[in-house]
């Protein structure tokens, strides 16, 4: 849902056995945090069994489904397939090879109580499903089911292409036999901000809810009406005043990704039971929930995380809930990359390759792969895997910068790619922390046999266990858009929708003035909050300047002047960058961004400067953003979008203009000016 009623969210106590993560986990770095108070709310549980839909498979599915294994050529992402997998043509593969047919899976057992959940996540080079049956015994996996996607049609975590993700959801669903109802997504980019923080002194839950979605704005630069929220109460306790205080965790997601996943599920005849962050996926799958007071000052954080084929998924897990996550542009995709252009193979066969090359031993052997070959992937490899260990540092330093951070004992790494041999050897030396491969088996129970090429590619199912697990509500959120929400609450035939119009037609005059005025009533209030927040901010002080010491005179002072001067007019790039990614729609590409500072001088030495005059900002900065993208309207969007970048103002079209790309493409390239809001303290 976009919006979440407090009541919801609510922690509530509850204990549950923690998951001993001791053998992923060296001597840790202990960072000392206040005690604190929280609790989990429990998940109720439906008794009755959900009966599964067989739907009749699709004509126009444009990938075949079978039972047969799937050929590693096609799924990009599992880099360690075992030696049953059919080796492409080529230099390191036979064509004439036919792969063999695999076990058919046991049907889930018709006996075991529970609401069963589908999680599905929808990656660039496979779609992914497990089914888990909530049961008195706890998380019981009944299936797993798993397909190639061609590629280009989820590029980046969004739907590049809605009839062919629509067709292939349909006939995956189809022909595994997997349940169409109680569906839930995970998305995982860049673009999705999450946020923990604390609002304090509010008692009223119509209130806080209000709080909550002010904070949002504040902290993420996203338009209301373009994006969707949810939020959960990690733990409530009073603060140093005696007033209550809330941990919020907060995610937001721009519409315009969120909407297409909900209309290919329409278009696919699938029920989505929510909309779900694949960190929090992971979470479930790895990190076993206990409430929050469990959490003390020498607890380790836990490290969970999963490399996908052109993305990985960081998740920073303390306490049981979620504290730190982040999506970064890089995949086990880029191994392959590496090892096509080293040895000027085809991607295919770099597949092939990669599967076969160990990074602690001497690895398996490939027809055609000799020795100075080898070294020579590995090489690549090694080299490719370097911005990997940089970025998962960095992001890792950064959460150790936010208060009541954890210290960081070991990392559990999962995914396609988590399979390479030696991998998780090789990243222990990169980073000097304990980095271990997770079993994302570890929290359900087994229900049913898993298919020998499913067995051995496990880390590729850990994000589809974790979204079909219900626990407690503050380790999910639901992105679900309101249309989408009330649609499936409804949940109308079309028979129905015949019926029904007609009524709606003849609704009376009458009612449609009371709600008119009860709308006009609503936004009046709305427009009298808006003013009165408007008159406090007017009441605010001006921001002063540098204000020096009466004693300093002279060149000391001009110096010192000039210095504040200099500090109070730094430009935070840091959060600009950050906002910009935020803001930019998914169908607009940036070519250029230069900017321009002026830098405050320093007077006349002959000149005696007064310290204690305030100095303003920086003026003269501005901003110039260059690119292009499809149409006109896309251009607009742009613009309405950066001005909700707190850190720009004045922002203007200069140049818009349709040409040809070098691909024959009709594009139209922007050129758009801003000035910087630059209020100093970077």
């Amino acid at each position: 849902k976009e919006s979440v009623v407090a009541e919801r969210a609510a922690p509530e106590a509850v204990a549950e056995e923690t998951v001993a993560v001791e053998d992923v986990v060296e001597e840790p770095v202990q960072v000392p945090v206040a005690d604190a108070t929280a609790s989990a709310e429990v998940v109720d549980v439906e008794a009755a069994i959900q009966e599964d839909v067989v739907v009749a498979t699709a004509d126009d599915a444009p990938i075949s489904a079978t039972d047969d294994a799937p050929d590693p050529a096609s799924v990009a992402d599992e880099p360690a397939a075992t030696e049953a997998a059919p080796a492409p043509g080529g230099r390191f593969g036979s064509r004439g090879q036919t792969p063999e047919k695999a076990p058919k899976r046991n049907p889930a057992r018709r006996g075991s109580k529970g609401r069963r959940v589908v999680g599905l996540k929808i990656g660039a080079s496979q779609l992914a499903a497990a089914v888990v049956a909530e049961t008195d015994a706890g998380h019981e996996l009944v299936e797993l089911a798993r397909r190639p996607l061609a590629p280009g049609i989820v590029v980046d975590g969004e739907v590049r292409d809605l009839d062919a993700l629509a067709n292939a959801l349909k006939a995956f669903f189809d022909e595994e036999k997997l349940p169409k109802k109680d569906v839930r997504i995970g998305l995982a980019s860049n673009r999705i901000g999450v946020r923990t923080f604390e609002i304090a002194g509010i008692d009223d839950e119509s209130r806080f809810d209000n709080a909550v979605r002010f904070k949002a704005h504040e902290v993420l630069p996203v338009a209301v009406h373009e994006s969707v929220l949810d939020y959960r109460v990690l733990e409530e306790r009073p603060n140093e005043a005696g007033e209550p205080s809330r941990r919020v965790l907060l995610v937001v997601a721009p519409r315009d990704q969120v909407e297409p996943y909900a209309e290919v599920a329409r278009r696919a005849g699938i029920k989505l039971a929510g909309i779900d962050l694949e960190a929090l996926g992971l979470l479930r799958t790895f990190v076993a929930p206990r409430p929050y007071a469990v959490r003390a000052a020498d607890d380790t954080a836990t490290v969970v995380v999963a490399i996908g084929h052109e993305s990985s998924t960081l998740l920073v897990s303390g306490g049981g809930t979620c504290e730190f996550t982040r999506v970064f542009d890089w995949g086990g995709g880029a191994l392959q990359e590496a090892i096509a252009a080293k040895l000027d193979v085809q991607p295919a066969e770099a597949a092939t390759i990669l599967r076969h090359l160990s990074l602690s031993g001497p690895g398996r052997q490939l027809d055609g792969l000799d020795d100075e070959t080898r070294a020579q992937a590995l090489e690549a490899v090694r080299v490719r895997l370097t911005p990997f260990t940089r970025e998962l540092v960095s992001s890792l330093q950064f959460y150790q910068t936010q208060p009541d951070s954890l210290g960081i004992g070991g990392i559990m790494i999962t995914g396609g790619t988590s399979h390479l041999e030696g991998l998780a050897e090789s990243l222990n030396q990169m980073i000097g922390v304990k980095v271990a491969v997770g079993d994302p088996l570890s929290r359900v129970i087994r229900a049913t046999e898993i298919e020998p090429s499913l067995e051995a590619m496990i880390g590729s199912m850990a994000v589809p266990i974790g979204l079909a697990i219900d626990d407690i509500a503050v380790r999910s959120v639901d992105l679900m858009p309101r249309d989408a929400e009330k649609s499936r609450g409804l949940g109308l035939r079309p028979g129905f929708a015949k019926i029904l119009v007609p009524v709606a037609v003849a609704v009376p005059l009458v009612a449609i003035g009371f709600v008119f005025a009860s709308s006009r009533g609503t936004v009046g209030d709305r427009q009298s909050e808006l003013a009165a927040v408007n008159s406090q901010i007017a009441a605010l002080p001006v921001p002063r300047g540098a204000v020096l010491d009466a004693g300093v005179v002279g060149a000391q002072a001009q110096r010192a002047t000039a210095v504040a001067n200099v500090l109070g007019g730094r430009v935070p790039w840091e959060s600009v960058f950050r906002d910009l990614s935020l803001v930019l729609p998914a169908n607009v590409w940036l070519e250029k961004m230069s900017a321009t500072v002026a830098q405050p001088g320093i007077a006349d030495a002959a000149v005696a400067p007064n310290p204690l005059a305030p100095t303003g900002p920086v003026v003269g900065t501005g901003v110039t953003l260059s690119g292009f993208t499809y149409t006109q309207p896309d251009v607009a969007l742009l613009l309405s979008r950066l001005g909700t970048v707190a850190a720009l103002k004045n922002i203007s079209l200069k140049s818009s203009q349709v040409q040809p790309n070098q691909a024959g493409k009709t594009v139209v390239r922007f050129e758009i000016t801003a000035d910087l809001n630059t209020t100093g303290g970077a």
